[in-house]
């Protein structure tokens, strides 16, 4: 193959994970292994005071500053050393996302035997929320009705959800053809109920979370044979 040639080759070449490691600088590698490690250490510390109940605003604040610092320098290696930072940025929202809804599911089941209405309304004056606000005062009301069942319900289904969110971005980090499949569908499911959820009552956050998701379906659809065709050692050596 011609010199030219293979640099096109190799530039329109997906790099796997492991491949996309070994091709760091020794500096690289060490700071990526601790900014992990440290990211891990930091989210179990943040999540054991949140359910224990142990932290006021300043703390939480510091907490939610350290853990973007360590994604925005992960994720800045990330575009460094991949030709596909675009699949990236979908692994690191599909893992932010089920780690926060596996944090829920926590949270709720840790909550579910509590006295709901007494933590709501810590929670409420933690947040410094005006006692006369219509939305949590209806809210109050819906979680002075819940019962423990329900709550024990709604933690295992919040689990259960946050884990394919979890396994897509671990199997997209991996480059496997079903991760990027099973994404892709998820998206696609949502998409219409989201489109409804517009036309009833429009929220710039709504459509945020529904623009991301046309983009991860449009992303992953027209780049599949490039991000997941060295999974197919045979259909590539036919073409």
């Amino acid at each position: 193959m011609p010199l030219d040639e293979k640099k096109a080759a190799d530039v329109a070449a997906p790099v796997e994970t492991g491949e996309q490691f070994q091709r760091m600088s020794p500096r690289d590698k060490a700071v990526t292994t601790a900014c992990w490690i440290l990211l891990l250490g930091v989210v179990a510390i943040h999540l054991a005071l949140f359910i224990q109940g142990q932290l006021n605003k300043i703390s939480f604040g510091t907490f939610i500053a350290v853990e973007l610092a360590v994604l925005g320098y992960l994720l800045k290696v990330f575009v460094q050393y991949t030709h596909a930072p675009t699949l990236y940025l979908i692994i690191i929202f599909k893992l932010a996302k089920g780690a926060l809804f596996l944090t829920l599911a926590i949270v709720v089941y840790v909550l579910s035997n509590n006295n709901l209405p007494v933590e709501f309304q810590k929670l409420m004056d933690f947040l410094r929320v005006h006692p006369g606000n219509r939305f949590f005062q209806m809210l109050a009301a819906k979680v002075a009705n819940i019962t423990e069942i329900q709550m024990i319900h709604a933690a295992i289904g919040t689990c259960i959800y946050s884990l394919f969110s979890l396994v897509e971005g671990t199997g997209l980090a991996f480059r496997i053809t079903w991760a990027g499949w099973l994404s892709i569908g998820e998206s696609v499911f949502f998409i219409p109920l989201e489109c409804r959820e517009l036309l009833k009552n429009f929220s710039w956050y709504m459509l945020g979370v529904m623009l991301c998701n046309v983009v991860i379906v449009w992303y992953l659809y027209v780049n599949k044979e490039r991000l997941f065709h060295h999974h197919h050692p045979h259909k590539a050596a036919a073409k």
